[in-house]
């Protein structure tokens, strides 16, 4: 098996592998379509009537503004942008991907043998600097507006946080002394606090503790 799993790496015949069981999964998987995703093609009769190809920046930098004003949430460019074209079509690009509220991805592209004299090597064409330079922006954007659902919890036991416990109305906030039983404190979790998970409950301890302790 390690034998074969050698050879097929050492061939490079695992894209295409890749590519076979990932047609497979997807055959296999079959769902209806959301009806969330819209591929806006370029096609003879576009590139016909524009007249020239590649198009113009500018060109894409008003479908990228009519897709934002049409609610688009996120858009992804299937288009080399790693030559530069006129600079002021470059630049009304730029301030389009600014201008962009939802996540705008450029592409890169791998070209295998790109490099002279040796057949193996990968050459990677990456969108121009002042377009790349928005990536960071877009991850930072994807990254905040990501969206998380718990599937459930692993129950009391692995538990970080409870809720609970003695009711803060019973203790003095000063000294956390129990108000019908003098001399009795309580502190940290067995208080009816709960912070957010990020060192709000390690704090909540230190400090209701320091607070007992000076008056203990």
């Amino acid at each position: 098996m390690l034998i074969a799993l050698a050879s097929v790496l050492s061939s490079g015949w695992h894209g295409a592998f890749r590519n076979v069981l990932a047609d497979l999964r997807f055959a296999w998987d079959q769902r209806q379509a959301s009806g969330e995703i819209v591929v806006v093609a370029i096609d003879a009769s576009s590139i016909e009537k524009i007249g020239i190809w590649p198009w113009p920046r500018r060109l894409h930098a008003e479908l990228l503004r009519k897709l934002e004003n049409a609610g688009v949430r996120d858009i992804a460019f299937d288009v080399d942008f790693s030559a530069p074209s006129d600079p002021a079509s470059d630049q009304e690009f730029v301030e389009a991907l600014r201008g962009a509220g939802g996540s705008v991805v450029l592409p890169s592209f791998k070209q295998p043998g790109a490099v002279s004299g040796n057949p193996n090597a990968l050459h990677i064409n990456r969108p121009l600097k002042q377009f790349s330079d928005k990536e960071l922006s877009d991850i930072a954007r994807k990254i905040q507006r990501l969206e998380l659902t718990p599937a459930g919890t692993e129950g009391f036991k692995k538990a970080e946080v409870t809720a609970g416990g003695i009711a803060t109305s019973e203790l003095s906030s000063r000294t956390m002394e129990a108000k019908r039983v003098p001399g009795l404190y309580f502190i940290g979790e067995v208080v009816d606090v709960t912070g957010q998970l990020g060192g709000y409950n390690f704090q909540w301890a230190w400090a209701s503790g320091y607070a007992a302790g000076q008056h203990a």
